[in-house]
Formats: C-alpha cells, structure tokens, sequence
C-alpha cells in the first residue's frame, strides 16, 4: 500500500515524528499493550497489502509463497492457513445444506484482501477517535464535557470518471464551506476595513462564486 507513495518528503524528519507520536499517545495514557497493538496492526495492513496471488485454474488461486501472508498473520493474532482461505476463498451458504467454499480468482482475492485491510484500519481509526475523546474529556465533570478537535477540510472537490450522488453531495458541501470561509476570513474584513477607512493590501483569493 506504500508503493505507490512518496518515501521521502523534504522538511520531514521520520524518526523525530515518530517519537513525537508515541510521546502523544503517552500524554493521552495510552497503555503500553495498547502502543503494541496499534503498531502490530498497522503493521499487519501493510503486510496484507503486500500479499500476491498466484492463478492455480479456472477462477482459482493461490497466496503466493513468501513471508507478507506470515507476517500479517503474526501481526494481527491470526492462524496463518485460516488468513490463507479467508482471502482465496468465500462461503456459500444454503439452507438446510452444510457451507460450501468457493474459490476466488486473483482480482477477486486481491479485492478481498483490500477489503480486509480497509476494514481492519477503519475498526482501529473509530478506535483511536475513542480513545482520544475519552481521554480528553473533562475529569473535573465526570467525563461530562469533551474537549474536541474538530479539522475542516474546505479543498475536497474531485472529480473522476465516474462521479456517485454521494460524491456530489461531498463537493456541494466542500463548496458552501469554502463560500463560508471566504466571506468570514476576506469578504467581511474587507467589508470591515472599507467601512472603518482603514487602508489594507487586498489579498488574492480564489472566489467560488465568481
């Protein structure tokens, strides 16, 4: 999953962000079982992004030998031949008759494999954004009042080769927060500056409703 990125960005040190991390998993009282596994699972999606498929037949395949399969099994606590099938196979099931396994060809396993680990990440983020919250709450209240981070993504609009109604809905929205941002942080002060007759140098700015 890390082929495709970028290794090496200017201006960043690994190792410093890093041990800033864990120092900030420190502050919010993560434990040192909990360091461990949030590490082992990241660990353990990345190792299934780097699992191969060999064809075997007709709509049928194999993991390729190597050690991605054993190392996503060891780090995720997972029986390595059950990980195996999980992902080249499915199970069809049928009332009254025992579960029949289905295999799956390599673009179907990748797919499975993908899933896997995007399933497995999304249950470790919800997890991290409990933890979090439950260690910025307000002690003094009882855990009543949170403390929140909130992050506002206003550059969001993309478009692709096929666009989904919910794909829409994202940039409609990402576009009313710009409009909202532009008037409170430029369009207003302007405004402000204009009518109190104080000079200013007028700031280029993107205007969506242009």
């Amino acid at each position: 999953y890390l082929k495709n990125g970028t290794w090496d960005v200017d201006g960043i040190d690994d190792k410093q962000e890093y041990n800033e991390m864990v120092k900030s998993m420190d502050r919010l009282h993560f434990t040192e079982a909990e360091h461990k596994d949030v590490f082992e699972i990241v660990a353990g999606v990345l190792h299934l992004g780097n699992v191969m498929f060999n064809s075997t037949g007709d709509r049928q395949c194999a993991v390729k030998p190597g050690a991605a399969i054993g190392n996503a099994a060891d780090m995720l606590g997972l029986d390595v031949k059950k990980l195996q099938k999980a992902i080249t196979t499915r199970v069809f099931k049928s009332r009254g008759a025992e579960d029949i396994d289905i295999p799956l060809g390599k673009p179907e396993a990748r797919s499975v494999t993908d899933a896997l680990a995007k399933f497995i990440y999304e249950k470790l983020f919800d997890w991290l954004v409990q933890k979090i919250n439950k260690s910025t709450a307000d002690s003094k209240s009882g855990g009543r009042k949170r403390v929140s981070i909130g992050v506002l993504d206003i550059f969001g609009f993309e478009i692709f080769k096929t666009n989904s109604f919910e794909q829409l809905c994202i940039n409609f929205a990402n576009e009313k927060l710009q409009q909202f941002f532009n008037f409170w942080t430029f369009k207003r002060e302007e405004k402000v500056y204009e009518s109190e007759k104080i000079d200013y140098k007028k700031i280029k700015f993107i205007d969506n409703q242009g």
